[in-house]
């Protein structure tokens, strides 16, 4: 087996790595172990081998991504709209501001327009 992180896909299929990295003699990668691929608006950044290593987009954010590995592939809403969402897994979760409120690029609320202007 592969060592934690890493999950059930070693070279040799049940065969331990020693302390130097290798198995059976032969020069073992971690690149041929694989970890946990998270479900679209998750992420895996310790790229740990259980679903409990999966962290979610924050608010304001989304990726439609499976197996990403770091929080950039979580995209921003777009401007003039928001996600109160957590772990959003699509575009469709970021809400139009209504008239008379506004919102930067991955906002998670929107404001209301100061008194004399609009949107």
């Amino acid at each position: 087996t592969c060592s934690s992180p890493y999950a059930l896909n070693s070279p040799i299929q049940g065969t331990v790595l020693d302390i130097f990295g290798a198995v059976d003699g032969s020069t073992f990668s971690h690149t041929d172990c694989i970890y946990h691929t998270c479900d679209a608006g998750q992420f895996n950044p310790t790229r740990g081998n259980s679903s409990s290593s999966c962290e979610a987009c924050i608010a304001g954010k989304f990726s439609s991504s499976i197996g990403a590995t770091d929080s950039t592939k979580c995209s921003d809403c777009l401007a003039g709209k928001f996600s109160n969402s957590t772990g959003a897994n699509s575009t469709s979760t970021c809400v139009q501001c209504s008239a008379g409120s506004f919102s930067e690029a991955g906002s998670k609320t929107c404001s209301y327009c100061e008194a004399g202007k609009y949107s």
